[in-house]
């Protein structure tokens, strides 16, 4: 399967180099990135998937990362193993958050939050689901975050670089030990709508 995959980018590579205005706008987990950064990295990617978008109603939504006249080429690579989660029930101590418990966290993220200015432009909302472990030693591990959800890339980035910078949990205990735990949150980005109110005209 991944033979195949690489096989139809390097074609895209291809076209690409027939014709520059040929070139579509490739993103990789989320990221933007050039064909010949794919192709140095080609042999190390581990490609899971990759979808060709053309339509102009699919494309639309990343018009903003770049030029999209000639498609966008998105590829998914696989996760890398993920460090071992233990069991919630054979957890001693629940991991603490500023001394509170998930929702603490999901109150800090919503505090910190400043919503992309590129999905502002772009009327860009929804309900972003974020799956990450907090490690050993206690911070939130930013290689294995996982969303459940269909939202643009540019709120995923803004979760990431939040889970980036937040401040360091105390960790849970098992045994006496250090453990990693895994939660999933829901994170609402809405943009607040401004009415005009009703003009009265008054004979």
């Amino acid at each position: 399967m991944k033979q195949l995959l690489l096989t139809a980018v390097f074609a895209f590579f291809t076209l690409s180099a027939m014709a520059d205005e040929q070139k579509p706008l490739y993103i990789v987990d989320g990221k933007v990135m050039s064909a010949e950064e794919i192709k140095s990295l080609s042999e190390s990617l581990d490609i899971e998937s990759m979808t060709i978008v053309k339509d102009k109603g699919d494309i639309a939504p990343y018009a903003e990362l770049g030029d999209v006249s000639n498609g966008v080429v998105i590829i998914t690579t696989k996760q890398q193993e993920a460090p071992q989660i233990d069991e919630m029930q054979d957890i001693d101590q629940m991991p603490k958050f500023m001394n509170g418990e998930v929702e603490t966290f999901v109150h800090w993220v919503m505090l910190n939050m400043r919503y992309p200015e590129e999905a502002r432009k772009n009327m860009i909302q929804g309900m972003v689901i974020a799956e990450f472990v907090v490690g050993k030693d206690g911070y939130i591990d930013t290689e294995h975050i996982i969303f459940h959800d269909n939202c643009d890339p540019l709120l995923h980035e803004e979760i990431i670089r939040l889970f980036k910078i937040a401040p360091q949990w105390t960790p849970a205990t098992q045994n006496g030990a250090n453990v990693a735990t895994k939660f999933t949150i829901p994170v609402s980005f809405q943009l607040q709508i401004e009415s005009t109110p009703d003009i009265v005209i008054r004979g």
